[in-house]
């Protein structure tokens, strides 16, 4: 028999804030509560680049040391920055570990940066 481990919806309406299917899969809530505040707050740059970096960190989880600590560093930050006035040092100390922490992997250093780029102002 084969094994499933997916998500089978059947009928009726499915709502969710965030789902996550399937080995080490992550929903990644806090990030999306915060990116949408952010929306609302016409920052949608910031909010895109925090949406990337936790799909960069879920998508490269098996190449990272500490890959759970890293998208709860990411949900805290993006927490932070959501908030009507985050405080600069706990958003620089917060995205300075994320990114040492992303270390070579490409993919989640490069969202690291871009939204260090987008937060550029802010620091």
């Amino acid at each position: 028999m084969e094994r499933n481990e997916g998500i089978q919806v059947t009928g009726g309406t499915f709502h969710a804030g965030a789902v996550a299917a399937g080995r080490n899969a992550q929903a990644i809530q806090n990030i999306t509560a915060a990116a949408e505040t952010l929306d609302g707050a016409g920052q949608e740059e910031i909010a895109q680049r925090l949406r990337e970096l936790g799909e960069a960190i879920a998508a490269h989880s098996d190449r990272l040391d500490a890959a759970e600590e890293l998208l709860h560093a990411t949900e805290s930050l993006a927490q932070e920055v959501a908030k009507p006035e985050p405080s600069r040092l706990t958003v620089r100390s917060m995205l300075n570990g994320i990114t040492e922490a992303a270390g070579t992997v490409s993919g989640v250093a490069a969202a690291a940066t871009a939204l260090r780029l987008a937060l550029g102002a802010f620091l």
